[in-house]
């Protein structure tokens, strides 16, 4: 991995701050942020990364409810090309910014660099792509009322089977917060047996074949009048 520009941090060979160093912080940084990411929920594992060029921009995307149209003489197909469905990107710069003393720094005692900077650039970063996913998934969502001889599972189950097309439902997923995992880890039969629409792989698990993922009761979208789970 070759660092950009703006991953280069001045810092001493040890690995604390220092104005008036010119070393590099190793690559290793980058990769121990990576590995302190994987112990939290990083939904961006769950989508589809498109590397770009430039800052803002359209690329295309693939219409799933599409179908081809039959050629002819008189079929127009600059007009056929030019009609692909596009999607407008924007690229932000993130950063951390850390005022420390250097008397804090000095008493501190412990490698700065790894044992302070380093989890909080992980974490806030995770956070930070979370919190951008879910405007996304939040800006496409609706409310599915549960009535009151109904039960949550149920509903879900429904919109599972019911509301999304092939083609949509093999890539579905079921973001919740704590409470929701609780809940659907506890699902119970009438009898008081596991619920067999719930499933588990090593530390994951599945509802009717969907993947639970926890995020914070933040990231969830607010419900008026409601309670998000």
């Amino acid at each position: 991995y070759e660092l950009t520009a703006e991953e280069r941090v001045l810092t001493e060979a040890d690995g604390n701050w220092n104005s008036n160093s010119t070393q590099v912080l190793p690559e290793e940084f980058i990769a121990e942020v990576v590995q302190l990411q994987d112990g939290y929920t990083s939904l961006k594992s769950y989508c589809a990364v498109t590397p770009v060029h430039a800052y803002k921009g359209s690329m295309p995307v693939v219409d799933l409810n599409g179908k081809l149209v039959k050629l002819s003489e008189a079929t127009d197909i600059k007009e056929q090309v030019t009609n692909l469905d596009e999607i407008d990107y924007s690229v932000e710069d993130y950063g951390l910014i850390l005022p420390v003393s250097q008397d804090t720094l000095d008493d501190a005692g412990i490698n700065f660099i790894s044992e302070v900077i380093l989890p909080q650039f992980a974490i806030k970063s995770l956070n930070s792509e979370n919190e951008e996913i879910m405007k996304v998934v939040a800006g496409h969502c609706t409310t599915a009322t549960v009535g009151d001889t109904e039960e949550v599972a149920d509903v879900l189950a429904k919109k599972i089977t019911t509301s999304f097309k092939p083609s949509y439902r093999k890539n579905l997923i079921i973001i919740t917060n704590g409470e929701g995992w609780a809940y659907i880890d506890n699902l119970k039969t009438a009898d008081g047996k596991k619920d067999d629409r719930v499933t588990y792989v090593g530390d994951k698990m599945f509802f009717k074949g969907k993947e639970v993922v926890e995020v914070g009761e933040d990231n969830l979208p607010s419900i008026g009048g409601g309670k998000s789970m």
